[in-house]
């Protein structure tokens, strides 16, 4: 159920372990697979591209893992554990510089910190917040703060460089949202 992402003339889709592959990077202009990547089963989370520690990478969370792939090649850079109880994850990943931002409803939320080693790239968890077990909506990142909806009606800031959560709002509705950012302002 991923949206499958665009960028420049490439589209990267989870492809759910079809055909020997859990991510495919087709040509976007004549279906031509560029690259296949694992064999991972496809999640409902989104993947993007960023560009961390200097490489650029097609991330997203497959039912079991948090994957970084380079968006040229399809390789696999990095990967963490990820395994929720329903093998669902649902929440797009977001980054603040090199850390990697994910949640999910049973393991909470985890900042993944990315360097460069001798051998590729490394990742080591910089923090687990288990009390921020977000089911649906993706948060955003503005500035050096996390945005989002921790519950079905509690709304959060979350310091991205901790996971220590800055204040909440209860009361801010009775249904899941999505929160939607410029870079400077939230809706």
């Amino acid at each position: 159920s991923g949206t499958p992402l665009v960028d420049g003339n490439r589209l990267y889709a989870q492809v759910g372990s079809t055909n020997n592959a859990g991510v495919v990077c087709f040509n976007k202009k004549n279906g031509k697979i560029i690259w296949k990547s694992g064999a991972e089963f496809a999640s409902y989370a989104s993947p993007i591209i960023a560009e961390l520690v200097g490489v650029k990478q097609m991330i997203s969370a497959t039912t079991v893992e948090l994957i970084g792939l380079d968006a040229e090649s399809g390789s696999l850079l990095w990967n963490i554990p990820l395994k929720t109880r329903a093998l669902r994850n649902v929440l797009t990943p977001v980054t603040h510089g090199n850390t990697v931002i994910m949640s999910s409803h049973s393991v909470g939320m985890i900042g993944t910190q990315l360097s460069k080693g001798a051998t590729g790239i490394r990742q080591n968890r910089k923090w687990l917040n288990d009390k921020l077990k977000i089911n649906l909506a993706t948060p955003v990142v503005v500035g050096d703060h996390v945005y989002g909806f921790a519950d079905k009606d509690r709304f959060v800031c979350v310091e991205a460089e901790t996971g220590k959560i800055s204040w909440t709002q209860s009361k801010f509705g009775e249904f899941y949202a999505s929160t939607l950012t410029d870079g400077k302002t939230l809706l």
